[in-house]
């Protein structure tokens, strides 16, 4: 497959962890965010990866289960084939009790983005988070679970958009579209994305999770 066209001065974000206290069953998340400042080294991105790991911590760990884990950050610069990445090894715990539900129940966050589809549909995250408790019904959050999971989202996208190391300063939150309907796109379309909107309902993600060797 061939690799994808460039996005100049924008880092893909991967965070992602385990499930259940047991690391063969793996979630992520992809976040995608504008950067000023010059080609970011190694050890830059490195010491970014770690203060997102810090904000995760900081604002979405309560979101969470204890048994659900941040285990790594990666950051990736998409502008040539050639600059730099860097993974480092984040470990938190989520502190919601000990309540899990089943693994590929998710918060559902959406991301308006003006007129252009994306996907078929809008960006979006889905979240490994919530607990029995925070549940109304079989299929619905809870509304104080939800608005609390939109706000501390939305506070771990801010905190991210502010850091900076070095030279380096993180931006605004993007998507990045690389394709048209069935054809791959040129000049890759990135789109500026407002506040997260956290769904009412459950939303499930059939794929989320699975074995390390088929994790995304």
């Amino acid at each position: 497959m061939p690799a994808l066209p460039p996005v100049p001065n924008v880092l893909r974000c991967f965070i992602e962890g385990f499930v259940d206290n047991d690391d063969t069953y793996r979630w992520g998340n992809v976040l995608y965010f504008e950067f000023t400042g010059g080609s970011p080294t190694p050890s830059n991105l490195t010491a970014l990866c770690n203060d997102v790991g810090t904000a995760w911590n900081s604002n979405v760990a309560e979101l969470c289960p204890s048994p659900i884990h941040l285990t790594n950050v990666k950051l990736t610069d998409l502008t040539s084939s050639t600059s730099s990445e860097a993974t480092a090894s984040t470990p938190h715990a989520g502190t919601r009790g000990d309540d899990s539900i089943p693994a590929n129940a998710a918060v559902l966050m959406s991301y308006p983005s003006g007129g252009l589809r994306y996907r078929g549909g809008h960006p979006r995250s889905y979240l490994l988070a919530g607990g029995n408790a925070d549940l109304e019904g079989a299929a619905h959050w809870a509304e104080t679970f939800r608005a609390l999971a939109e706000g501390k989202w939305n506070d771990f996208i801010a905190t991210i958009s502010a850091l900076s190391e070095a030279s380096i300063s993180m931006g605004q939150h993007v998507a990045v579209s690389y394709r048209s309907g069935n054809a791959r796109r040129t000049s890759p379309v990135v789109l500026t994305l407002g506040p997260a909107a956290a769904a009412a309902e459950m939303a499930s993600q059939r794929r989320r999770i699975g074995r390390r060797k088929h994790r995304r």
